[in-house]
């Protein structure tokens, strides 16, 4: 494993990896960019020094993280005591003293920039130029309380919002979408970036053995037919609205009848799981034994259902990004999505949108959508690209610009 060591002349870029084992978001980012990233970082990003990579991380992913990189990076392992935890939702529950020792850890790498791979995990590195990459911006006026669970939290991550935005030298929104929203916050003299995300090399099409695996996890019985739903559970994702079309298709008749449901996402979350709400919305209409969750599955369990699904469903009412629209592309799978900006930029060939939470056109689309063959599969983003950008900015923000400081500066922030 890589150690600390000092870097002479070469000029060091540092990134925070604690949330390398997040199953979802932050997680899969940070595992697709970092080794694409560490793989460049040999090399001149841009008329300036040459970077190599340290990564603050939690020293029980040091291991796995060092595997993916071949070795190629400085580990900045946290102690236990340290270690803020792998799901940095919830308003990002950092005591100040983590966030005050994480920066500390960071700087001992004397980086000349340091990427953050979300807002919401956001410390301060008082000498050190920061990017800051932004996945769920500020949910439209009056949804928050469906991402945060309490005042508190909102509360928290406005905040932290507002931190990162103030002291960042570059920012890099996840969609153009997110980029549009985040415009009204970032100061013209920040630079604004789009980072295309792309898909984890596990979203595939998966051969008939995989699919009967993912099946028998599933709990689908034999010749079982169903449309997926993997955005989470989480209350703006609205995941049990598909079950409320079910009853719409079974009287369309045909191969529209008799659909299940198989709902992927852990039953807890920290933006509040409403697993007991669609539960029990699933019994109310009569059809819990059409609706399987079989909570957080692995990535090649994921890729399998994609593979199998009649179509993906996403209801979700607002999104940073729409990583499972893209997810399903990459799997040949059909998508019925509500018609939000995020899903229209990642929307797969022959994607079919609905309004937000309008249950007959959601049903309409369905009927629309399983007319025609399955698409085959799609990428449309590589990390190469996204770590391309990302080292261009690295770069960008390292001495010789007038901002030397990731301190929050005195200026109006719109919220």
């Amino acid at each position: 494993m890589s150690e600390v060591r000092p870097r002479g002349a070469v000029a060091t870029f540092a990134v925070d990896a604690t949330g390398w084992a997040n199953p979802r978001g932050e997680g899969r980012f940070l595992r697709g960019l970092l080794p694409e990233l560490a793989a460049s970082l040999g090399e001149p990003l841009a008329p300036g020094p040459a970077g190599g990579l340290a990564v603050l991380c939690h020293a029980d992913d040091a291991a796995a993280i060092d595997a993916s990189l071949g070795g190629r990076a400085t580990l900045l392992p946290l102690g236990r005591e340290e270690q803020p935890g792998t799901d940095l939702a919830a308003g990002g529950r950092r005591p100040v003293g983590v966030l005050l020792r994480c920066g500390l850890k960071a700087l001992r790498a004397r980086p000349v920039a340091l990427l953050q791979p979300s807002a919401v995990g956001w410390f301060p590195t008082p000498g050190v130029r920061q990017l800051v990459v932004f996945h769920d911006v500020k949910p439209p006026g009056g949804q928050a309380a469906l991402f945060y669970p309490s005042r508190r939290d909102r509360l928290l991550a406005a905040a932290k919002q507002s931190l990162a935005l103030r002291s960042a030298a570059s920012v890099l929104a996840v969609s153009e979408a997110s980029r549009t929203q985040l415009a009204a916050s970032v100061p013209p003299t920040i630079p604004l970036g789009l980072l295309p995300v792309a898909v984890d090399r596990a979203f595939r099409p998966r051969s008939p053995a995989e699919i009967e695996q993912a099946r028998n996890l599933a709990g689908l019985g034999e010749g079982a037919r169903f449309v997926l739903v993997s955005s989470g559970l989480n209350r703006h994702k609205d995941p049990g609205l598909v079950l409320e079309a079910l009853p719409l298709l079974d009287q369309m008749g045909g191969m529209l009848a008799g659909l299940d449901v198989v709902l992927v996402g852990a039953h807890r979350g920290s933006y509040g799981s409403t697993a007991p709400e669609v539960l029990a919305r699933a019994r109310r209409l009569g059809l819990k034994e059409r609706l399987h969750a079989p909570g957080h599955v692995s990535d090649g369990t994921l890729a399998a259902l994609y593979s199998d699904c009649e179509a993906l469903v996403s209801a979700s009412r607002f999104e940073g990004l729409g990583l499972s629209a893209l997810e399903a592309a990459a799997c040949g799978a059909r998508a019925v999505l509500s018609d939000i900006p995020p899903h229209r930029e990642t929307a797969g060939p022959g994607a079919k949108l609905f309004p937000v939470g309008d249950v007959g056109a959601l049903a309409a689309a369905l009927s629309v959508a399983l007319a025609v063959p399955r698409p085959g599969p799609s990428a449309r983003y590589s990390w190469a690209e996204a770590a391309a950008r990302t080292g261009e900015r690295l770069a960008a923000a390292a001495p010789g610009n007038n901002f030397p400081r990731s301190l929050p500066r005195p200026r109006p922030f719109r919220r």
